[in-house]
């Protein structure tokens, strides 16, 4: 039996994340029914019951160098793993457990990961002396391979894939979304819904103040606004502040759902305006239109693709053009229904490349 140790952003209830995570587990598992899978998570005993598959703590390092002693392969991915935005520990943390593998011996793939923004010289210097002792990269954009090269990553194999959540199967596969719907007391009779998921970020009250039109607007329409922080609980207080703003006439999911549920929900929505990108990935995978409002350029590089909608960045949005983008997609709803599931339908077999490349690693250097 191989085994895989995959590390990443896991165990701290961010939908998006443990959407990859599951994407990641249930392609592995697709390509290869008998593989041990061993998850770096925050949450050791929740990944390990939800998933079905052996975890051990993320900063734990004595269970943590056990792990990977006793790995085929290391997986690290997907998501934003290489950037320095969200802090100056983030890269030395991913590439310290690289940089453990491979002094171990240990062939390592980074799997569909998004790179950057890289503004530190520390965070640049280490990724060109680590990454390229890497064995195989799958990125998910081709501006992350741009800035690879630039930063003088030369050596491994880089292919240009797909996020692995394209890969996920849509809401048939989940619990209907009608009964997820109904655990929070809606009702599709009572009209069509429209998902909002907001985050936290500096400065982002002007954005607050336009979605908060915006989300007026809807309800005018006869909508059902449903407020959805991806990232519980660090994206209730920006849903909550929504929520007040509308006189409570939105719905507020106050508690986390797991992807398979949020998938499902998702299904449901006639449109998603979000500022998290698995937000927009979630609608897109299902031919939900989307309208994107960027804090980061990962997002803005979603937004370029077919049927994907930008109300421009939190410090640029405004209440006019999310209605003029509202409009335009209630008006023309079906054409970009079917422009978005084409275009998420070429990016499934992208994303389950990314498995089919990891298992491949994986038999050859066992052997």
């Amino acid at each position: 039996m191989k085994k895989v140790v995959i590390s990443g952003y896991y165990g701290y209830d961010n939908v998006g994340d443990e959407a990859l995570l599951k994407a990641i587990v249930d392609a592995l598992r697709s390509c290869d029914n008998k593989i041990h899978i061993t998850v770096l998570s925050a949450q050791p005993e929740k990944t390990g019951r939800s998933l079905g598959v052996a975890a051990v703590s993320r900063t734990n390092l004595r269970e943590i160098v056990a792990a990977i002693r006793n790995t085929d392969l290391l997986i690290s991915g997907g998501g934003s793993l290489l950037q320095d935005v969200t802090g100056p520990l983030t890269i030395p943390y991913y590439l310290g457990i690289v940089a453990m593998a491979k002094a171990l011996g240990k062939p390592v793939m980074f799997y569909a990961q998004g790179v950057g923004p890289v503004n530190k010289k520390l965070g640049r210097t280490l990724i060109k002396h680590i990454v390229n002792k890497v064995d195989l990269i799958t990125l998910r954009d081709r501006e992350s391979a741009e800035l690879l090269k630039e930063i003088g990553v030369r050596k491994p194999v880089v292919k240009v894939t797909a996020d692995p959540v394209f890969g996920l199967g849509g809401a048939g596969e989940a619990e209907p979304g009608e009964r997820v719907l109904a655990g929070f007391g809606i009702d599709l009779k009572n009209g069509p819904l429209v998902g909002i998921a907001i985050r936290p970020w500096p400065n982002y009250e002007s954005s607050l103040n336009a979605l908060a039109e915006a989300a007026g607007y809807l309800l005018s329409l006869g909508r059902q606004v449903v407020i959805i922080p991806m990232h519980y609980p660090v994206d209730l207080p920006a849903a909550k502040e929504l929520h007040k703003r509308l006189g409570n006439k939105s719905v507020l999911l106050d508690r986390s759902l797991g992807p398979d549920r949020l998938m499902a929900l998702t299904g449901k929505l006639e449109l998603v305006i979000a500022m998290r990108l698995h937000a927009l990935i979630f609608g897109a995978v299902q031919g939900v239109p989307v309208i994107g409002i960027s804090y980061d350029p990962k997002v803005d590089k979603f937004l370029q693709s077919p049927g994907c909608f930008s109300a421009g960045s939190v410090d640029s949005v405004s209440s006019e053009t999310l209605i003029r983008l509202i409009d335009y997609i209630l008006r023309n709803r079906e054409a970009v229904s079917g422009q978005l599931a084409e275009f998420s339908g070429g990016l499934r077999e992208a994303a389950l490349e990314n498995a089919r490349l990891a298992i491949e690693l994986l038999h050859r250097k066992a052997n």
